[in-house]
């Protein structure tokens, strides 16, 4: 089985939360806010903390095999 590294996953999550975003604002320019705007809200905010989440995963295994 193949581990992959957390930063690649990091930038798909960075990149799945900013598309997010952008399809968020262009909903809310054309029917105003909906739940379906917060709901893609919702799901970028939990794909860009995922993201960050996993950057730091990557600051801590470097220190860990640093040792």
């Amino acid at each position: 089985m193949r581990i992959i590294s957390p930063v690649p996953m990091a930038i798909f999550y960075f990149l799945l939360g900013s598309l997010l975003i952008y399809f968020a604002t262009r909903h809310v320019g054309a029917n105003g806010l909906t739940f379906l705007s917060y709901f893609f809200v919702a799901f970028a905010a939990y794909d860009f903390f995922v993201g960050i989440r996993l950057l730091l995963m990557r600051k801590t295994i470097k220190k860990m095999q640093d040792k």
